[in-house]
């Protein structure tokens, strides 16, 4: 969220939690996309919302660069932009491969200025000197938004930054009023996923993670391999259950997607390509930290850890969780300090 005054930002913030982001102004005055004093004539108040992305091309040149310096390597464009903007000196988002673009408006002062369709207020944002992604288009009708997102995930690969959808919005201001918000969801949009990138690779072994509740998830261990620009390593496998419908065995070739593009899972097994001599998997009757016994209630999916905060795993896990933002927001105690304990 970009902020300006009489045409100059005084403040730029992330998104947050939704209600309360962080102060990054000094960092994203940084980037050459994002313009320091606006073009014409500016609203008094102006406050513009977008997002920091880093291109694939910039994203493979600072690793580049990186690997013959011996320095730490970004993981993905995705969380390098996300962890640029955060970054303690300005100067080390200075030197990051960053772009922006805008894609709508918070508060304008006089309101009176803001033009009556979503699609003119970008064309206006643009004069204003601000960045809009080229790919946005009208359309009209059921038939017009399909084709939209097909034409765009026919493209997508070819882009040079990363999507996972497309997002459809009412045009005109008065219909986005008429159909109002559910809770913080808009009415007036909703966004359209592509289908999720999947790959194949060995599963090494299932570990069991014991979880705050107790709830023990059996975590697969895999060949190192690249999932929409992520290299993943682990896998969700949920429950025993779902271990025994998909009948995964250790030593197995499966098929890993990104359930949103955010967390890897396990889709299938490839039955042709399993090694002779599996087993199937049957969850442990003890809690690998702590050594209790694991229980399942009648009529439930999920496995328990009978240890309570006698359980190392259950305590640290309660620790977080009390920490976290959506709890008491303990800034600094983080699971690294967690463990210290």
């Amino acid at each position: 969220s970009l902020r300006y005054e009489h045409g100059l930002l005084v403040q730029g913030a992330t998104r947050g939690d939704g209600s309360v982001g962080e102060d990054v102004t000094a960092n994203l005055r940084t980037l050459r996309a994002i313009p320091l004093r606006l073009r014409g004539d500016a609203p008094d108040v102006l406050e513009v919302r977008g997002e920091v992305i880093m291109p694939r091309a910039g994203f493979d040149a600072f690793n580049a660069r990186a690997l013959a310096a011996g320095e730490k390597l970004l993981a993905n464009p995705r969380n390098g932009a996300a962890g640029s903007l955060r970054q303690l000196d300005p100067r080390v988002t200075a030197r990051r491969p960053l772009a922006f673009f805008a894609y709508g408006i918070g508060v304008i002062e006089p309101a009176s200025l803001l033009p009556p369709t979503h699609s003119a207020t970008l064309q206006w944002l643009r004069t204003l000197g601000f960045p809009v992604a080229p790919e946005i288009a009208t359309a009209q009708g059921f038939a017009g938004l399909i084709a939209y997102y097909r034409r765009i995930g026919a493209a997508r690969d070819h882009l040079p930054y990363g999507i996972d959808g497309v997002v459809y919005k009412l045009d005109r201001y008065v219909d986005q009023q008429a159909l109002g918000y559910v809770a913080r969801a808009p009415r007036w949009a909703i966004a359209h996923k592509f289908p999720a990138e999947e790959q194949m690779t060995v599963l090494e072994a299932i570990d069991v993670q014991i979880g705050r509740t107790g709830a023990a998830t059996p975590v697969a261990r895999l060949a190192p391999v690249q999932v929409a620009g992520v290299t993943v390593t682990n896998a969700t496998l949920h429950n025993a259950d779902q271990i025994e419908r998909l009948d995964v065995r250790v030593g197995d070739t499966v098929i890993v997607r990104r359930a949103g593009d955010v967390i890897p899972e396990v889709v299938r097994v490839v039955a042709e390509r399993r090694p002779p001599h599996t087993r199937p998997w049957r969850m442990p009757t003890h809690c690998p930290v702590c050594g209790a016994q694991l229980l399942r209630e009648k009529g439930a999916s999920a496995w328990r850890c009978s240890g309570g905060l006698s359980c190392a795993a259950q305590r640290r896990e309660a620790i977080l969780h009390f920490a976290s933002r959506r709890a008491m927001d303990i800034d600094g105690l983080g699971e690294r300090y967690i463990e210290d304990l």
